[in-house]
């Protein structure tokens, strides 16, 4: 089964966020300290005049955008510490935090690829003007237990510390390419733009390798893939703006000799993406941004297939399907070339959820390219159980 290299990226950046530290659990025997208890005798009392219990901490001094030493991406935010990016992205939903100790306590996101709607403990510190972190607890069994974990040790993070192991330095970045996102743009043309590859016309059609961007200048410059059907080998510049609550884009090189040549191009001019500004031209609209498949997991039909779609995948029991393009109800893929029919041809697949059920149907299952399964006629959505998939009834999805 064919494996994206992007997905493995981002699920291996999840793995490294918890190396080290042993697992939290909820254990009542834990040696560590239990929070404090009002009964103590040294304990706060809340009814004296200094009492501060219940005072409200200012606002969470980690606020920002990082790249750390692994290369993921990291943005916190007042309710959230949101690590690698999607489909592969993690969530962790802050609870309490203490600047002056240096420490956040979240649960982990429902969609999370590791420890789901566990508690996890981040700790931070800064040595020598180098901001670090350490996952002090990944898959504690309940809120306390994350706050009850060890604290690391702060004295040498660059070298050691975090369960074990060094801290992980961050450093105060520009954040994900502003532009990342999944769209079919105003010439019907679909566009993935993650963050090291912009892909065009589906995936791997037309392919362009980020070398750098700049959101705040609002420009990323790629290398053409080799087997593009244009340009194959040579440089582009793409400008991207926002307009009315939509992103816009101009492809202001596209066949620069090398990356110097890309980035000295003269930038579009946004005054008016609309209507010009992008060679004498409009630039183009990307529209929303469409996101990645909203059907994603391990489903049973009635007919005893396995379904398991990924963002950009969908398997039937040992038959592959690659999605290329796809919108909110439908994607298009190429048949495996192993599939036990239509090898190496083209399909058409879509779904819909009715009464909380989950429905598929695929209209076209031996197109010979890509328009021809994106030409197939569109199901009868309002049709699940008579004729409405090409004269059958739709096949119900059992997660």
């Amino acid at each position: 089964m064919k494996t994206s290299l992007y997905a493995l990226l981002g699920l291996l950046a999840g793995a490294l966020l918890f190396a080290g530290c042993p697992p939290t659990g909820d254990d009542d025997d834990s040696t560590v300290a239990a929070a404090d208890d009002d009964d103590d005798d040294d304990d706060d009392d809340d009814s004296a005049p200094a009492d501060d219990d219940d005072a409200v901490p200012g606002p969470l001094e980690l606020i920002g955008s990082y790249l750390d030493g692994w290369g993921s991406f990291h943005v916190v935010t007042a309710e959230t510490w949101h690590t690698g990016l999607a489909p592969t992205d993690s969530v962790y939903l802050i609870s309490q935090y203490d600047n002056d100790a240096g420490w956040v306590v979240a649960q982990n996101g429902e969609d999370n690829a590791f420890f789901p709607e566990a508690w996890s403990r981040f700790d931070w510190t800064t040595v020598d003007g180098q901001l670090y972190f350490c996952t002090t607890a990944y898959d504690a069994g309940t809120e306390q237990a994350a706050l009850d974990a060890d604290a690391p040790d702060a004295t040498d993070p660059s070298a050691s510390g975090c369960c074990g192991f060094s801290w992980t330095a961050m450093n105060a970045d520009q954040g994900p390419l502003a532009v990342n996102g999944i769209y079919n743009d105003g010439w019907g043309t679909f566009h993935a733009v993650l963050q090291d590859v912009w892909h065009q016309g589906g995936l791997n059609v037309n392919r362009y390798t980020l070398s750098q961007y700049d959101n705040d200048a609002g420009y990323a410059i790629a290398e053409n893939h080799a087997d593009n059907e244009f340009s194959g080998g040579l440089w582009s510049r793409f400008d991207f703006t926002s307009a009315d609550g939509a992103w816009w884009y101009c492809q202001s090189a596209y066949d620069a000799a090398d990356e110097a040549a890309a980035l000295a191009t003269v930038a579009a001019d946004p005054a008016d993406p609309a209507n010009a500004g992008c060679g004498g031209f409009s630039w183009t609209s990307l529209g929303a941004d469409e996101g990645f498949t909203s059907l994603r997991g391990t489903f049973d039909d009635e007919w005893g297939t396995v379904h398991t779609v990924t963002w950009d995948q969908w398997d039937q029991d040992t038959n592959e399907y690659f999605l290329t393009i796809w919108d909110t109800q439908w994607a298009v893929a190429r048949n495996g070339d192993s599939n036990a029919f239509n090898p190496g041809l083209w399909s058409k697949l879509h779904w819909t959820t009715f009464d909380d059920a989950t429905y598929y149907c695929q209209t076209a299952f031996d197109a010979t390219d890509v328009a021809t399964a994106l030409a197939a006629p569109d199901p009868d959505y309002d049709d699940l159980g008579g004729a409405g998939c090409g004269g059958f009834a739709w096949t119900n999805l059992t997660p």
